[in-house]
Parts: structure tokens; C-alpha cells; sequence
């Protein structure tokens, strides 16, 4: 009698312990589901929408460093341009002494 009270016993925490797995199984698929469709395919859309206004601010930043570029040669022709015109001067000083 007792061995067949303690089957129905172990029987019936076997039943609850598969019902509570079952319960716990569920919970996480649904917070799996709650973190998919609210968390992360918002921040997906962020994200996307953020991904293209960084190509549009890079792509403008290139095209500022190439004209910063193109004054900085032009400033160095004309340094070199005014260092030679100094040199000349120099030298025509020098040869009106």
C-alpha cells in the first residue's frame, strides 16, 4: 500500500513538474516574442533610418574635405608665390645698395 502511495505521489510531482515546465517553457517564448516585436524591430527601424542620414553626413563631409583640400593648395601657391616675390625684392634691394 505504501509502495503504491508513493508511485501515485511521485506520478503526481511528475504531472505538476511537467505542467510547471510547460507554464515556464511559455513564459520565455513570450517574453522571447515581447523582445522581438517591442524592442527590437523599433530600434531596427531606428537604427535604418539613422544608417541613412550617416551616409548622407558622410558623404558631405567628403565633399567639404575636398574643398578644404583645394583652398589649402591655393593657399600654398600663393605662400610660395609671395616667398619668391620676397626673395626678388630682397634681391633687388640687395643689388640697389
Amino acid at each position: 500500500m505504501k509502495k503504491i502511495l508513493l508511485l501515485l505521489c511521485v506520478f503526481a510531482s511528475f504531472g505538476f513538474a511537467c505542467f510547471c515546465t510547460v507554464d515556464i517553457m511559455q513564459g520565455f517564448a513570450s517574453f522571447r516574442d515581447y523582445i522581438t516585436n517591442d524592442m527590437l524591430i523599433p530600434q531596427r527601424k531606428n537604427t535604418d533610418s539613422l544608417q541613412a542620414s550617416i551616409k548622407q553626413s558622410k558623404e558631405a563631409l567628403e565633399k567639404q574635405n575636398a574643398a578644404i583640400e583645394k583652398l589649402i593648395e591655393i593657399e600654398k601657391r600663393k605662400a610660395l608665390e609671395y616667398s619668391q616675390m620676397v626673395f626678388l625684392l630682397t634681391q633687388k634691394r640687395k643689388m640697389l645698395e
